[in-house]
């Protein structure tokens, strides 16, 4: 026991040494044979390789799932519970009135949300979410005479909707996708041209669509002229 003590103690100081150097300079990183609280352990080379091989299975599982966070992040997370029902309300009913208006612009070739009669999970989104609310995603496809620098251009005009790829938290936010250079399978459900998802935050609905109006007015600006 106290063996498997050591080795776990180890691994994980070796492990937040590792990802602390890996953020100031991956070459700091020493190794693990070199380390000090590992000499200072006196393990045998079969416990460092066993130290070596847990640590790099700890930080990939890491850099794929991002698993590992800080203290604070966990106390803020704790914090936010206690109103995460009334927040994800919010979002849910913004996203509908995003949606419904989204619908009805003519930019726009398809509108991805499950609430959506016509989309292809609604069947199933209405037997598992029978209180009609749905996370605050809702993304749109383009119509593809849109070419990839006309989104960037419409993405960059908003000025509520943030870039970043999160979702679930207060602020709205916007990411751009190419699915025929993402995904092999083919998706006979979706209609031809670049989508543009957006995260809905706790921002007055009305805002955002004002927000995406504006930034579909720039997106026209050429074509007028």
């Amino acid at each position: 026991m106290k063996l498997i003590t050591r080795i776990a103690f180890a691994t994980l100081l070796t492990t937040g040494f590792s990802i602390t150097a890996q953020a100031a300079d991956v070459k700091a990183a020493p190794a693990p044979a070199q380390d000090p609280i590992v000499q200072h352990l006196k393990l045998t080379n079969d416990q460092v390789a066993k130290i070596k091989s847990l640590h790099q299975q700890l930080f990939r599982m890491h850099a794929i799932q991002g698993i590992s966070i800080s203290g604070d992040d966990a106390a803020q997370v704790q914090r936010s519970l206690a109103s995460m029902q009334l927040r994800y309300e919010h979002q849910s009913q913004s996203a509908l009135s995003l949606m419904k208006w989204l619908k009805q612009q003519p930019e726009f070739a398809q509108v991805l949300h499950p609430a959506d009669p016509e989309s292809a999970g609604h069947a199933y989104w209405k037997e598992v979410c029978r209180d009609g609310h749905s996370a605050g995603l809702v993304s749109v496809i383009f119509k593809p005479e849109y070419a990839m620098q006309d989104i960037r251009a419409f993405c960059d005009a908003l000025s509520l909707f943030k870039l970043g790829f999160s979702w679930g938290g207060p602020l709205s936010l916007v990411m751009l996708y190419d699915l025929k250079t993402m995904r092999a399978l083919q998706h006979t459900h979706l209609q031809q041209g670049l989508l543009v998802r957006f995260c809905i935050g706790l921002e007055h609905p009305q805002d955002l669509i004002q927000d995406i109006e504006n930034a579909l007015k720039q997106l026209k600006r050429p074509q007028i002229e």
